[in-house]
């Protein structure tokens, strides 16, 4: 199997998992009452949306979802004043590169194929 397709099938099974598990708990935690939280909550709240929907863009642009995804993280780590730990949230970043790095080589692999 070709590294580009193995890259990118595993970032697409990070992503479906870390989108899975974020709506597990959604579901069961419910949906925040947005005029009960603090600027910051929802801020942090806002972040992981951008960086869940940057994670399904990816499927369909890897480099701009994987950046969007990155921007996301970023903002949650700006407004949160540190790096989450853990072992889920990490996996945020390592899915977002990993698309970044499919995408590009997919791109390369066409222009090389072009000229």
């Amino acid at each position: 199997m070709e590294m580009t397709t193995t890259l990118r099938w595993t970032a697409r099974v990070l992503s479906v998992g870390l989108i899975g598990l974020f709506l597990v708990l959604l579901i069961g935690e419910g949906v925040p009452n947005p005029l009960e939280l603090t600027l910051t909550e929802l801020a942090l709240f806002c972040a992981v949306g951008v960086m869940l929907g940057g994670l399904a863009a990816a499927w369909r642009q890897a480099r701009i979802g994987g950046a969007v995804t990155l921007l996301g993280y970023l903002g949650f780590v700006v407004v949160s004043g540190s790096v989450p730990g853990g072992e889920v949230f990490p996996l945020y970043p390592l899915t977002a590169v990993l698309f970044i790095v499919a995408g590009t080589l997919e791109t390369r692999r066409v222009n090389d194929e072009k000229a």
